[in-house]
């Protein structure tokens, strides 16, 4: 793959109005997209164990193949324009008044033509509360670009005293994000390079509702699936769908907090919530009529595995409790921290770019966020001098641990009975109070030599206690299975932080 993008961008500031301070600006972006995506050249293969469905180790039950034009080439171009006012109402009160307005020329494969063999499958399918073929069926001009990405922000800053001492403070933001081409690729990618599924059974017939071939040992090469994907019994390519009117993803975020000076501490108590929707997800538009999945009469009929359709529905929340304490070094004092805690909970519905476990994300529920939820978190940060011109500083950080996905099979391995679920990693630093322990320690001395030249010597202590802090734990449960942290059988994979080290540094200032 590769982007080229061309920038262009100005901003400016006016201070002609009293107690006014006016900003804006523009920005231009242009993209170019180069996409070559050999999937599965050489067959990829799948194994299940799972008795109740005749599968087990001796033979694959999937295998997927790629054949066509890799290639894909794309364009976008991207303009923003902000304005904001930062008033000083009062001595005391500053109001920050903003707007900002995002246009994207190809936001969802705009000037896309749905070919016949996909219009006849669309249309065939039945409609749901959430999927309507003629929305998904375009000739090139039923995808406009958006024009209302509108994002006003407002924030304020209360002075009680007009000595800093007391501040509250506070804001609320609209925020667009931009749409990842890779998302909506598929849907012009797949129809000229096709990626099949095949599926084996021992005996030949359907398992899940799909249909299924007698396995044979020729099909371990990629000639053996090449002949049986002429046959049209399996190996299909799916059909992907993008939605006319989705909507960009967006969050809104808001916050308020309150800073108070306790003589020569700082302290601060801020609350954050912030609220995400509209994230692009993919579905099955063939599920039954109860919900389970699929029926894949239609898309076999012409020419396709299954159908998976864009669906503007992903939704995230983030709730988060800060506090802070911290005190300025200062050459007189000789010393300064910062102590940093927070309390959050970052959840999301659905799956990520895919949900196929439910109908549609709002039936997941809410989950934690892998990789983001975490319940606690401390940061400590220090410096100290000491005799003879040397300083000591240290930067900590504690976690209770972040969230992993797993994808739960116990019950079985078909689309209906897996579930996805969220686990944390377990508590191993400190004894068993924190997931997560990196300690950073620093000593280093400033030598002045030809009275304005400075040596900075230093020596760097990083991760100090050698905290194994562990990532890449097993995502997968098998059927029957029960999952524990178990170093045989789930035991991670690598490390989120590197091993105990040294490192020394030299700076040289005139």
């Amino acid at each position: 793959m590769s982007q080229q993008s061309y920038v262009l961008r100005d901003d400016l500031t006016y201070n002609g109005l009293q107690n006014h301070a006016i900003k804006g600006g523009l920005r231009f972006a242009f993209q170019d997209y180069d996409f070559t995506k050999n999937f599965f050249v050489q067959p990829r293969y799948f194994f299940q164990n799972d008795a109740t469905k005749g599968l087990d180790f001796s033979f694959p039950a999937q295998a997927q193949l790629g054949v066509g034009n890799p290639r894909i080439i794309a364009s976008n171009s991207q303009l923003g324009a902000y304005i904001q006012d930062d008033w000083d109402v009062t001595d005391k009160l500053q109001i920050n008044i903003g707007l900002r307005w995002d246009y994207e020329s190809n936001l969802f494969n705009n000037k896309y033509r749905t070919p016949a063999a996909a219009v006849a499958t669309l249309n065939a399918l039945p409609r749901t509360e959430y999927f309507d073929p003629a929305n998904y069926i375009t000739d090139g001009t039923d995808r406009p670009t958006r024009k209302d990405m509108f994002q006003p922000r407002i924030g304020f800053s209360y002075d009680f005293n007009d000595d800093q001492r007391t501040v509250l403070f506070g804001g609320y933001g609209k925020y667009y994000d931009r749409n990842v081409f890779n998302n909506t690729l598929d849907e012009q990618f797949r129809l000229q390079y096709q990626t099949g599924n095949f599926n084996f059974s021992r005996d030949g017939l359907p398992r899940d509702g799909t249909p299924t071939v007698k396995w044979d040992p020729k099909y371990l090469t990629r000639d053996g699936l090449l002949a049986l994907r002429d046959s049209a019994q399996t190996g299909q390519p799916d059909l992907f769908a993008v939605k006319n009117n989705a909507k960009a993803p967006s969050t809104d975020q808001f916050s308020l907090g309150l800073r108070q000076k306790f003589g020569i501490f700082r302290a601060s108590v801020t609350g954050s919530y912030v609220r995400g929707q509209n994230g692009y997800t993919h579905l099955f538009a063939t599920r039954n009529v109860d919900g389970s999945c699929c029926d894949t009469t239609v898309p076999r009929a012409n020419g396709f595995g299954n159908v998976l359709i864009g669906y503007d529905g992903l939704r995230t929340r983030y709730k988060a409790l800060l506090v802070t304490i911290d005190k300025d070094y200062t050459p007189s004092s000789g010393w300064g921290v910062n102590i940093a805690y927070t309390l959050s909970k970052a959840e999301q519905d659905g799956g990520d770019l895919f949900s196929l476990d439910k109908a549609t994300p709002d039936q997941y529920g809410w989950r934690p966020i892998a990789g983001q939820d975490e319940r606690h978190r401390i940061v400590l940060s220090g410096i100290a001098d000491l005799p003879l011109g040397f300083q000591f500083s240290t930067l900590t950080t504690l976690g209770s641990g972040t969230a992993f996905q797993l994808q739960d099979q116990s019950a079985g391995t078909s689309v209906n009975q897996q579930v996805i679920r969220s686990l944390y990693r377990p508590k191993n630093c400190l004894g068993s109070l924190f997931g997560f322990c990196e300690v950073n320690l620093t000593l280093q001395n400033n030598v002045k030599i030809f009275n304005t030249h400075n040596i900075n010597l230093a020596v760097d202590l990083l991760n100090a206690f050698n905290n194994k802090n562990y990532d890449g734990y097993a995502g997968y449960l098998g059927v029957g299975q029960t999952y524990s942290f178990d170093r045989t059988t789930n035991a991670p994979t690598n490390l989120l932080t590197l091993p105990r080290r040294i490192q020394f540094r030299v700076g040289y200032r005139f």
